[in-house]
């Protein structure tokens, strides 16, 4: 399919570079051609998010938009062996999808014997073969909290995991997803990554992002996930790429009527990191289980923002994030709940705990309550 090629306007000062980094690739990106010229248009026009944004007040990107990326090297799998990502590999039986420098590297995945109801393919398959209802996800910019950084993404995404779980399908060995960028990585990569869990169907997933030594890449990724009625998952997400990166994830949770989620998050890697998490309660009785721990040093930067969207009653949340600090290193916790007129019998927990081990360190830490029900624990 040919899409024709129009002016970009640009009205972001902070989007031509990157503009001109989505014409470069262009050629090479899976699918989507009219939905990704739509998203670089959103980006041209909204840019990177400012200080001046309430959500990203503590977060300064001025240093990463000074930063120098490169395009991802088509050969940079052929150099990382399996002795290299040993360390990052999880113990015992699991299903593996590696992406290096954000693409699928087949020789360093594991994907046999999964159970018949289960699916794992690459985001680059899926989109172009045109899959159902990976339009729609990627086009989750539009919404009214899309972002610039979310149009970026689904502008350039290349790669990723699709996974999807079966109605009914118990997926009792965890499937991992393993993002590597390799040493001396200086490219900007836009991993995709899509979760979908069928009614009554039950995984766990680790997405990992790691390093392999000095590499000053940056990495952005999404991974959007939905659970159908009675769908139970755990996710971990594991952020240890080299102090020298950059990285940006966002985590977009839908949970369904009974739907149950328990995560963990762990950031000790990037100089300046933001990982976030939006969850909508799309159907009653759902649950949401979230902890998460950073450890920073030296002058990290790592930023975690959730926001829990309790649009259906009889719902519950929790959250607990703990931080040890030292150097100069500086955290960011901040957490809204929004509680809808009609999400009655609501009940949200939220815990923020830092140490701070130097003079030098910094946690700030902003919790929100948004409540418009009158019975909310």
């Amino acid at each position: 399919m040919s899409v024709s090629v129009q002016p970009i306007a640009m009205t972001a000062p902070s989007a031509e570079r990157f503009v001109e980094m989505y014409r470069s690739r262009r050629g090479g990106l899976p699918g989507a051609e009219d939905l990704r010229e739509r998203a670089i248009r959103h980006f041209a026009h909204t840019g990177f998010p400012t200080q001046r944004t309430e959500d990203w007040k503590y977060t300064d990107l001025r240093r990463l938009l000074r930063a120098e990326f490169a395009d991802p090297d088509v050969a940079s799998a052929g150099r990382v062996s399996l002795a290299d990502i040993a360390p990052f590999l999880l113990d015992g039986d699991c299903h593996r999808a590696v992406f290096v420098e954000g693409r699928f590297a087949p020789e360093l995945s594991a994907l046999d014997g999964l159970p018949a109801a289960v699916t794992v393919e690459t985001f680059a398959e899926a989109a172009a073969a045109g899959r159902s209802g990976l339009d729609d996800r990627l086009a989750s910019f539009e919404s009214p909290d899309g972002t610039g950084l979310m149009a970026l993404n689904a502008a350039l995404a290349a790669d990723g995991a699709v996974i999807r779980i079966g109605k009914g399908a118990d997926a009792v060995t965890p499937i991992h997803i393993l993002h590597v960028m390799p040493k001396g990585s200086t490219a900007a990569v836009f991993p995709r990554n899509v979760i979908l869990a069928g009614e009554n169907a039950a995984a766990t997933v680790v997405e990992s992002y790691v390093g392999l030594g000095v590499a000053e890449g940056w990495t952005s990724a999404v991974t959007q996930t939905t659970l159908e009625q009675g769908a139970r998952l755990r996710h971990l997400r594991l952020q240890n790429e080299d102090v020298n990166a950059w990285h940006v994830g966002l985590t977009q949770l839908r949970l369904a009527r009974d739907a149950r989620f328990s995560g963990f998050l762990l950031v000790t890697g990037a100089r300046l990191s933001r990982s976030e998490v939006q969850l909508q309660f799309a159907g009653e009785g759902a649950e949401c289980d979230l902890a998460g721990a950073y450890l920073l040093r030296g002058r990290q930067h790592g930023d975690v923002t959730t926001r829990f969207d309790h649009a259906s009653p009889r719902c519950a949340s929790r959250q607990v994030f703990k931080g040890v600090l030292d150097g100069r290193a500086r955290s960011v916790f901040q957490g809204r709940v929004h509680v809808a007129p009609d999400a009655q019998k609501t009940d949200a927990h939220q815990l923020n705990r830092n140490l701070l081990l130097s003079p030098g360190a910094r946690a700030d830490s902003k919790p929100e309550l948004i409540i418009h029900a009158d019975d909310v624990k």
